[in-house]
């Protein structure tokens, strides 16, 4: 049941549905503070909490949380793919980043335990940034859709632009970015 609870706070598929929602209506503080600070509470509940005091039970149920967390990686993914609102798809890519720490903690190794602490720090900087800058753009522009056509952001805001990519690159895991180490 502890990590039933938490893994809605990681949020773990399908137990995910209340983050996008959440994440649209939020402002931008409201946004980054939950990317950066709440969502990584559930992990470290995870990882200090659940493992810390019942390892065994831990190990009987990783093979559901592995399952859980590469549901949650594919899934996430794909409503990258089709989400148009800017807040919604970083909310679904967290989701998805989500999933590969329920996955290295599912691993029950002390790498994957590493693994998990370190991609969730990871995932905060990156999504903290990303809700930084996507809060930005939508006052700038009243909304974060992207059926709307705009001006490029490397002419009129270069600088913010660069930001803008960095996080993406880093939100990806490319080598070399904070998200890739994870």
């Amino acid at each position: 049941i502890l990590l039933l609870g938490l893994g809605i706070k990681v949020p773990l598929w399908p137990l995910h549905t209340w983050l996008p929602s959440a994440h649209t209506i939020a402002p931008t503080a409201g946004s980054v503070l939950l990317a950066a600070v709440l969502l990584q509470m559930g992990t470290y509940g995870i990882v200090r909490l659940a493992v810390g005091t019942v390892p065994a039970g831990v190990a009987q149920l990783s093979p559901v949380l592995a399952i859980l967390g590469v549901v949650g990686i594919l899934w996430g993914g794909l409503a990258c793919l089709v989400e148009r609102d800017l807040k919604r798809l970083i909310a679904y890519s967290s989701v998805a980043h989500m999933g590969f720490v329920a996955l290295a903690i599912a691993s029950g190794s002390e790498t994957g335990l590493q693994a998990a602490l370190f991609g969730n720090i990871a995932h905060g900087v990156v999504a903290a940034l990303l809700f930084f800058v996507v809060g930005d753009l939508k006052e700038q522009w009243g909304s974060s859709d992207l059926h709307v056509a705009r001006a490029a952001l490397r002419d009129k805001a270069p600088r913010f632009g660069l930001a803008l990519v960095v996080g993406l690159a880093a939100a990806l895991g490319l080598p070399g970015l904070v998200s890739f180490w994870g």
